[in-house]
């Protein structure tokens, strides 16, 4: 785990994969800007920009490494018990990914309310975050109303992001 030299307190984890998960999020800045955030992604072309960073290890590995997801799930999980550890942020929010699921599940453990927003592609389907991270959700929300079927009672349509 790498961590930008300027953050001293987290309050807000915003977990997200390079692309269009972190896209997805750039759209949700004002609700964010004025809390002491930090955006938690791997560091790629498209985070090298961006402020208030914890990027988490990210492992290479190739066809010939056929349990290589096993690791970097268990590099995710130590790097969100880390994060915890030393900030102790009071919410976890994420557009998808898969840093969700076991960020989330590491941050729900240690009491951190968790937030998902299902991403705007997801009208007739459910994502594997979202399958995933549901039952242990505080907030959970669609960005369809077709879409609330899809889910239980604790999903919400509230419009989209974009």
């Amino acid at each position: 785990m790498r961590v930008d030299e300027e953050i001293k307190d987290i309050d807000v984890c915003l977990v997200c994969n390079p692309g269009g998960h972190l896209q997805s999020m750039k759209f949700l800045k004002e609700a964010y800007y004025d809390s002491k955030y930090s955006i938690i992604t791997h560091e790629s072309i498209t985070t090298e920009d961006l402020e208030r960073t914890v990027f988490f290890k990210k492992i290479s590995f190739d066809s010939h490494f056929s349990f290589g997801w096993l690791l970097q799930l268990l590099f995710i999980m130590v790097d969100g018990a880390r994060l915890f550890i030393r900030y102790r942020p009071e919410i976890a929010i994420s557009t998808g990914g898969y840093l969700a699921a076991p960020t989330f599940y590491i941050l729900y453990i240690f009491g951190c309310d968790v937030v998902f927003i299902e991403n705007i592609s997801r009208r007739t389907s459910r994502s594997l975050s979202g399958r995933l991270v549901y039952p242990i959700c505080d907030r959970f929300f669609v960005q369809h109303e077709e879409t609330l079927q899809l889910y239980g009672e604790k999903a919400e349509y509230h419009g989209s992001i974009l």
